[in-house]
Order: structure tokens, then sequence, then C-alpha cells
């Protein structure tokens, strides 16, 4: 039976081709099929309909890259076969597009398949058990499907038409060239996506999927040569960098009260609706240095951090929520004390990496292709200028900080070639705490942060990236006494308040710990610079139009210092933030560190006067360094690179083991620095070990060889099994007679 029915299907099939039918079906699946990934994309009819009646030229182009791709099947024997396997992609596109869109406010891009090991490692957090089971289940179920469907279909016509099918499918790829450059040149499309969200909604996603496939790195500019780069950097070179000049208010020259007095002020300063602010009376910290005399260096050079908070905005612009208390009291009154502002972020919801490489390199993620991660690509193989870089020919030494995987966006790897001398990674730290839905709190960030400053006696550029407030926002509560509470003012959007009270604790957390570190530091008798901001907003459903004073790329940023800073504020770009930093430590270094202090003090000087013009030739400018930088000739530095990949040390002090002992097939490590992702190799094989304390390690499964020496280490060993590195070995021979004593006195006593 299932044999007759599979040439009954062959037959029909090879008579559909004989008809001309196959073109008609062809025709009527590429429409259907952008119907299908645009409604998934949107999720809403209303917004499908507008895009389709309102927009017909992207629609019909749109529809024209789907045609396109499907007519590829055209070239195969078996092309109803071939038909459904692209068709299938499209729809796989779609529907993660859909799934991505839940959890963040970034589409789905092609830039997203290299980030595809770090999806499945925190995919439990966003989906759980059931969804991941289902989305397997789904796979195997259509796998199986196409097996069969492979197995049934009938081959197309004979091998003489093929040439006219790669005729065809040559045309339709030639009509899409066409109307691409078309569509740039009447203003209907873009090759640049300054926004990829609104990209995704106005141009469509077979479009802009498509950009993101093809349109990797920087172009290279059409002016671009050694004519060019000498001009530029002959203007840097003329820039005499001064120091920021004071914007202060009046009143910040009065005394500086306590968080909990100047909490009472926050409804007005943010425009919120009326609400009740409860003070915080257990916060009684400063927020400026006043009773202590810090010291200069002997060298002048002052300490600078950087705290990069994640998904951190200010909760309190947000107008369609009040809260009980301020979730985040401690940065408003830095705010309205310190230089501060709002920083200008490439991303909306996720795309951490894009945030921190702009805020490393000072580069514009805009004149990259869309979507794009640069730790993934250019980074995870050249070097290129960056702070860390920059700050070390001064002298200093540069450290990462990060309470999460060393792996997550090659970090491991990319720090190397971004300058920096230390990494220390969640896979390098001991007793961390956990949020309720399973990501590591800030507070543990705290004593790495200062035990850096003990660890050498060169000033330190400190890069610290915190993990506490990422997503999901579980939403139902699964907070026992959540500290702040929550209150929509839209009653038709309470199935969000879980969402949002869940996110305002962990940013009322992170707020505690800006406010821990700053007292630890007030007391530190070198002269420190601190920068905390937020590198994008969460990954809630977040209304652009009920955010008051800012947009859904902007989060708040402030400078502290332990010394007295004329007070500053002023609004950045990412890529700006740490040339107005050094600028305001008189730091003019770097070709594009200098460009953008240049261009931050002429557009001061200018006020009023300045361009919308002179923005874009600033940018345009910027875009020639950068290519020459990373894709170029490096003419800048005379036709070679003088960064040099560093010998990237794990951890700010490296583990050691200071002993080994054994009983039986149990061996015990002692030293110090492990953890739970200490692993014991013997001979250079892995045994399953358990983390006793910071000091000792202990090994079932040893096979002790009498009389001979074995090489003994400790590798820290992250979840994706990836040893990040190892302890120096160490040369144990097994003696039978060892003392038990001994055993016990190094495992404190315990069995």
């Amino acid at each position: 039976m299932k044999i007759k029915k599979g040439v009954a299907f062959q037959k029909t099939a090879q008579k559909l081709d004989e008809r001309g039918y196959f073109i008609k079906f062809w025709l009527i699946l590429g429409f259907a099929l952008h119907l299908l990934v645009e409604l998934l994309s949107r999720k809403s009819l209303i917004g499908l309909g507008k895009y389709v009646f309102l927009s017909p030229f992207t629609f019909l182009f749109n529809t024209t890259i789907i045609l396109a791709t499907l007519s590829i099947a055209l070239i195969f024997r078996k092309r109803l076969f071939a038909l459904v396997c692209i068709s299938l992609l499209w729809i796989a596109i779609g529907v993660t597009d859909a799934i991505l869109l839940i959890f963040r406010t970034t589409p789905f891009t092609a830039q997203d398949l290299r980030l595809i090991q770090y999806a499945l490692r925190i995919s439990e957090k966003y989906l759980g058990p059931v969804g991941i089971v289902l989305i397997i289940a789904g796979v195997v179920i259509v796998l199986a499907g196409l097996v069969l469907f492979y197995i049934v279909s009938a081959p197309g016509p004979k091998k003489g038409h093929r040439l006219m099918h790669i005729s065809i499918t040559m045309s339709c790829f030639f009509i899409v060239f066409s109307l691409t450059w078309l569509g740039n040149t009447i203003g209907m499309l873009s090759l640049h996506f300054s926004n990829i969200h609104d990209a995704y909604e106005k141009y469509g996603v077979p479009y802009c999927f498509s950009g993101t496939l093809l349109n990797t790195g920087i172009s290279k500019p059409s002016d671009y040569g050694k004519e060019r780069v000498d001009d530029i950097l002959s203007q840097i070179d003329d820039f005499d960098g001064d120091k920021v000049q004071s914007t202060e208010a009046e009143e910040t020259t009065e005394e500086v009260p306590q968080v909990a007095e100047v909490e009472k002020s926050t409804e007005v300063a943010t425009q919120a609706p009326t609400q009740e602010v409860e003070e915080i009376d257990e916060v009684p910290w400063y927020i400026r240095a006043q009773d202590k005399v810090v010291k200069p260096r002997k060298d002048g050079k002052v300490n600078i951090i950087v705290v990069q908070l994640e998904s951190l905005f200010d909760l309190q612009k947000y107008t369609a929520v009040q809260y009980d208390k301020d979730p985040t009291p401690f940065l408003h009154a830095m705010m309205r004390q310190c230089n501060s502002g709002y920083v200008s972020v490439p991303s909306i919801g996720a795309g951490t990496a894009n945030t921190e490489f702009e805020m490393l390199t000072s580069m514009n993620m805009e004149s990259f292709g869309p979507g794009e991660y640069p730790y993934k690509t250019i980074l995870n193989k050249k070097t290129c200028e960056s702070a860390p870089y920059v700050l070390k020919n001064l002298g200093y030494r540069a450290h990462a900080i990060h309470n999460n995987d060393a792996t997550f966006y090659e970090r491991h790897h990319v720090f190397s070639n971004l300058g920096f001398d230390t990494f220390t990674s969640m896979e390098y730290m001991y007793d961390l705490t956990y949020t309720e839905n399973g990501w590591p709190e800030d507070r543990s960030l705290i004593p790495y942060i200062m035990d850096t400053f003990t660890s050498d006696e060169e000033p330190d550029f400190i890069y610290t990236i915190s993990v506490q407030g990422h997503g999901p926002y579980p939403e139902k509560s699964i907070l026992d006494d959540p500290v702040v509470h929550v209150q929509w003012i839209d009653e038709k959007r309470q199935d969000q308040k879980d969402a949002f009270e869940y996110y305002a604790n962990q940013a009322y957390e992170m707020d505690q710990m800006a406010a821990e570190l700053v007292e630890q530091l007030r007391s530190f008798d070198e002269p420190v610079m601190l920068l905390f901001f937020g590198d994008h907003l969460p990954g809630l459903d977040i209304e652009e139009d009920l955010l008051n004073d800012f947009g859904l790329y902007e989060t708040p940023y402030v400078i502290w210092t332990n010394y007295e800073l004329p007070r500053n504020v002023e609004n950045l770009e990412a890529f700006q933030v740490i040339p107005y930093m050094m600028s305001l430590l008189d730091i003019h270094e770097g070709f594009i560190y200098r460009l953008h202090e240049k261009y931050l003090e002429d557009r001061r000087n200018a006020g009023a006067q300045w361009t919308v013009e002179d923005d874009e030739q600033y940018l345009k400018e910027l875009e020639v360094i950068e290519y020459d930088i990373l894709y170029g000739d490096q003419i800048a530095y005379n036709g070679e690179l003088p960064f040099e990949s560093t010998d990237l040390q794990m951890g700010i002090r490296p583990i050691e083991i200071t002993d080994v002992y054994s009983k039986e097939n149990v061996l015990i490590v002692s030293g110090n620095g492990f953890n739970d992702y200490s692993v014991i190799y013997v001979d250079d094989k892995p045994l399953k070990t358990v983390c006793v304390s910071a000091k000792s390690l202990l090994a079932i499964g040893y096979e002790p060889s009498e009389g001979e020496s074995q090489r003994i280490k400790v590798g820290q060993v992250g979840v994706d099994s990836v040893v990040l590195g190892y302890t120096d070995e160490y040369l144990y021979e097994y003696d039978i007679n060892q003392i038990v004593e001994i055993i016990h006195q190094n495992l404190g006593g315990s069995d």
C-alpha cells in the first residue's frame, strides 16, 4: 500500500511538471512564505496589512528575494524536495525571529548563527525544559518528514532542461540585485541600518536578514587612501586637547547629602507620575569623598574603573510604571552630583558585546555590517587600537572582570587582542551567589575589583562586566519578599507587572552594589575615576513614547571620583565615553581617541552653530580610520599595527598547588584559588573533582603509581568544557605510608 501511494505521488508530481504547474506553485509559495515570515515578525495582522499596502515596492521586492532563493530548486532533479527544504529555511528564520523577539528587541540576524553555542548554553533559562524538549521534538519530526519526502518525491525534468533552469535562477538573482540598486538609489531601501529593529519593520525580514548575511565588516570608504588618512591625522595632531570645562549647576556646590536625603526629590527630577517615594535609611553612604585626602601617585596617574551594568536603565523615566520606592536611589543621587548624562548604545535587549566593543575600542558599530558582532569576526583574529593598549603605553595595567562564563562572546580570546593583561571570569571566582533566575549577583565583583589594586604597583585600568540584570524576567512572581513593588498605570498591561517588578528588584541590588563599591573606594588612598553605565535596555516590552527624556537606545552613565572634579553634564555615544574620560584626566593619546576628543571639544565650542553636516563629516573621518586599522593598509601606523596580543592571564592571582596527598583511590590537592570549576589532572587525565574549599580539592578514582612520579595539575574548566588555564605541574610520588592525620589536617578535620 505504501509503495503504491509513493508511486502515485511521484506520478502526480511529474504531471504537475508536465502541465507547467510548478511555476504557478513557485509564485504562490513565494508570496505565502513572505506573508508568513512578516506575520511572525510583526505579530499583528494590522501591522502586516500596513506593510503590504503602504509599502508595495518593499513588499514586492522582498517577495522577489524569496522567489529567487526558491528558484534554486529548479537546478535539482528532485526539485519539489529542494523547494520544500528552501521553504523550511525561510519558515525557520520567521519562527526563530518570532521567538527571539519575545525575549529581546533585536530581531534575528545571520550573525546570531555565530552565537549558536552561547544560545544553547542559556536556552534553558529562557525556554525551560519543556520548551527545549518541544523544539527538539519539532526538529526531529521535520527531519523525519524530509527524509520520507525525499524517498517518495519524484525527479524533475530530464537533464536537457538544466541549462534553462540555471538561466532562470540567474535571471531571478539579477532582478533582485537590480531592484536592490534601484531601491537604494531612490531611497526606498538602505544598505546601513542605524536601528536594526526599525530596519526590519521598514525594509522587511528577507532583505534585512540577507543584508546581515552578506554585509559584514567595514566597507572601504570611497576616499580611502594615504592622502585622506594623512589629512585626518594632521587635524588630530593640530588639536591641543584641554580638560573638559565644568557645567556644574550652582546647587551642586553645596555639601553633598546622603542618599536617603536626596532620594526624596527623585519624582521631581524624573517628572514621573506623582507617587510617594519611601526614604531608604539603610543606605547611609556619601556620594562624594569630602572627608578623605587622596594622595597622588608618584607617576601622576589615576586608576580607572569601568563598570558595565547589565541591562541597567533609568526605571523612573518610564512613565507607564509607578514604584513604592526609587529602584536606583544611589544612581540618581550620583547623577545629580557627578559627571553624568545618557549614553547611546548600539543595541536593545541584547548585544552586550557590541556596546562593550564600542566602549573599549571607541569604534562605531554603525560602520560594520548590520547585526555584526566584531568579537566573533575581526577581533577574534586581529588586534586594534583600544583603551587597554593606549593606557598600557602610559604605564597602566589592564584588567577585565566578569561574573559569567569566560568563553561567552569568545572573550577569553578577544581580550588578548584588546590588550588586557588579566581576565577574571566566574571560573576564577569563589563563593558566588545567584539571583532567582540563575545569574551571578553583582556584589561578587567588588572584592575582585579591590583585590586588583593590590596585585601590582602600576596604575590600573579595570573593565568590569556585570550580569545580574540579565533576562529572562519571569512573567510570574518568583520573589519571596521584593524590596521594590511595581504598579502599572495602564490597567490593560497588568500582565507585565511581575516581569517589571523582578527587574526593578535586580536593578535595586545593582544600585546597592554601586553604593558599596563607592564606599570602599572612598577609603582607597590612590586617586580613582569610576564609571557606571548600562549596556542596553532590558528585554522587556518598553514603549518608546512612554520614555521620558530619552530613547530605547539610551542608558544612564555617571562618573565618580574619590577626589574633587568639576561637574559636567553631557550626553555621549558609547564610543565617545572613554575618550571623554581620558580628556578629564588630561590624557591625549591614540588616533581614534584624539579624533573623538577633538570632535567633542569642537561641538562644545560651536554650540548652536554645530550642524548635522558636521556630525556626518566626523563620522566619515572616524570610519576611514576604523577601516585603516582593521581592514586597510594601517597607513596611520606606517603600514604595521604596533599592538601585539597579550599573554592573557586568567584570574588576577594565579591558582597554585602547594601540596598533594593521597589515600587509596582518593587524591587530595592543597593550594590556593580553587573553586567548583577546578579539575584535578593526573598525567593529563582529568579526574572527577570535588571542591572542599578555596584551598582544597578532592578527586575520587585516583590510581596511584607506587614508586613513580606522577604529574599533577589543576585546570579551570568552563561549562562548555573549555580549559581556560592550568596550574604549574606538581610532581607527586605515591607513598603508601603517608600519615592519615596529615590528610585530616589539610581537609580541616573532615573525612
